[in-house]
């Protein structure tokens, strides 16, 4: 029989299959375009997953100004940084011996403190990232410059070198400023606002509470960031990731080395005063100052009249700040065995001594950084119990002194008589701002105490804490500890 066509081709892919190919094709191409949206919506999210295969790293980043380092560590952050595979995460230590990268002016005093702290700089090259306005601050009330007397401003060497030696300059010219740095060579900001100075030369964001600032014209100081060698527990890796920061705020910082005011006097003569060292034109006046300081204390607020002894909080620091070297020893074990011969003084004449000490909170689970580890006894427990203490934290000064002056207040109301708390301290690390610690430690100050304060150490001072308290002095030996401590408790 003959085969009849009916015109269709055999061979024909049926409707169906093509119908499912075109969908799978489909499928597959949205799927396709959702995953290159998703990434391009979700960046950081695919690089953390994609590069930081080493984990986590913590970038210690020490600075002259915390203020300045804080704004440059949070840029930094937001970009997700990622060096060496590694997630780097900067944050602020208080000592640049612990730093992969120091904040600071590049000048002559942070040499000093990069040697002292046994640090060495990984460039001779120091990148500027920030600057800081320098001016004078007046109590009360903001100074007009016509009417400033370079002679009559507080130049706080002591904790504000690069303040000190811009605002000295400007004011006096750099032949003089010498001269009035070397009077004020270890003045601090502290010891000024307690000496209610009228003008202080500061930078715009250290004013201190109760002063107004004035910007001196074309009176700044230059921040680099200046990565540091590997050394004690910086790693290499710290390190790296310091001088990809350096490098980072420099490209973002938007500061020119250039004067604007164009070529600048030589400050050298300034910077040596500063640092105590003779100089042409100062030399008469800085040996008349130098030479005493052999035997002298330095010119710090004088220790306190003695007074009589009584029940007294012993309230000691033990922040890492305090495992610093200090004559033999270190300024913890320094500061325990001068307290632990006290309590034993005071509690042989029948007075009670209690003993906290504090740092921050290091523990899980723990909220506050003081830790009250004697109650008021006869002195024994608190001098053996002091010398078993370790060093680690940083120093949140303000919430142990707000608790302790409480505990000692009520302590006060119970015996019916004044009550000291001692407190030796390295700094501050502000937990508390201003106004809230003020109104605090008034609070809290419900019974007769008596805030006395020992400063040990080359952090700054707290300037409202030296307001505050009833006495505030600086020891910058192990036998000026001894005799500040005693004298103040009355001994």
């Amino acid at each position: 029989m003959g085969r009849h066509s009916n015109g269709k081709n055999n061979y024909a892919v049926s409707t169906n299959v093509i119908i499912a190919i075109v969908v799978i094709l489909a499928l597959i191409a949205g799927l396709v375009w959702w995953f290159w949206v998703r990434d391009a919506a979700e960046p950081g999210q695919t690089q953390a997953e994609g590069e930081c295969i080493e984990g986590e790293l913590i970038l210690p980043v020490a600075a002259s100004s915390p203020t300045v380092a804080e704004d440059l560590m949070a840029d930094w952050s937001g970009t997700d940084p990622v060096v060496r595979d590694h997630c780097v995460t900067p944050q602020l230590v208080d000592d640049p011996a612990e730093a992969a990268v120091y904040v600071a002016a590049d000048s002559p005093a942070t040499t000093a403190v990069l040697e002292e702290a046994g640090r060495t700089a990984a460039s001779s090259e120091h990148p500027v990232v920030a600057e800081g306005t320098v001016g004078v601050a007046g109590r009360g009330q903001a100074p007009t410059i016509e009417d400033i007397d370079a002679a009559e401003v507080a130049y706080p060497v002591a904790d504000q070198t690069g303040a000190a030696v811009t605002a000295s300059a400007a004011l006096a010219g750099a032949d003089a400023a010498p001269e009035l740095v070397a009077r004020d060579r270890e003045l601090s900001v502290g010891q000024a606002v307690g000496d209610e100075a009228p003008l202080i030369a500061v930078t715009e964001n250290t004013v201190p509470e109760g002063y107004e600032f004035t910007a001196l014209p074309d009176a700044r100081i230059l921040y680099s960031a200046i990565p540091l060698n590997p050394a004690g527990e910086v790693s290499e890796e710290q390190s790296r990731a310091g001088a990809e920061f350096a490098r980072h705020a420099e490209e973002n910082s938007g500061v020119s080395a250039e004067d604007p005011a164009g070529e600048q006097p030589d400050l050298s003569a300034v910077w040596a005063a500063a640092a105590g060292e003779q100089t042409p034109g100062t030399e008469s006046e800085t040996t008349t100052e130098a030479a005493p300081e052999e035997t002298q204390p330095p010119a710090e607020d004088p220790a306190p009249a003695p007074v009589p002894a009584t029940d007294t909080l012993l309230l000691l620091d033990t922040s890492r700040n305090m495992s610093a070297p200090f004559g033999g020893g270190s300024l913890y074990s320094t500061a325990a065995d001068v307290l632990s011969a006290v309590a034993l003084d005071l509690g042989g004449q029948g007075h009670g001594v209690a003993l906290w000490n504090y740092s921050s909170p290091i523990n899980p689970g723990v909220t506050d950084g003081w830790r009250r580890n004697v109650n008021f006894s006869g002195g024994q427990a608190a001098a053996d119990a002091i010398q078993r203490f370790g060093t680690g934290g940083v120093p949140q000064t303000r919430s142990a002194v707000v608790a302790a002056v409480a505990n000692a207040s009520d302590r006060s109301n119970e015996i019916g008589a004044p009550v000291r708390v001692l407190l030796v301290t390295s700094a501050t690390a502000q937990d508390m701002d201003d106004p809230t610690f003020r109104d605090a430690l008034q609070r809290s100050r419900h019974g007769n105490v008596i805030l006395d304060v020992v400063h040990v150490g080359t952090e700054g001072i707290d300037p409202l804490l030296a307001e505050l308290a009833d006495s505030h002095t600086r020891a910058n030996t192990p036998e000026e500890l001894t005799a500040l401590v005693r004298g103040t408790v009355g001994l």
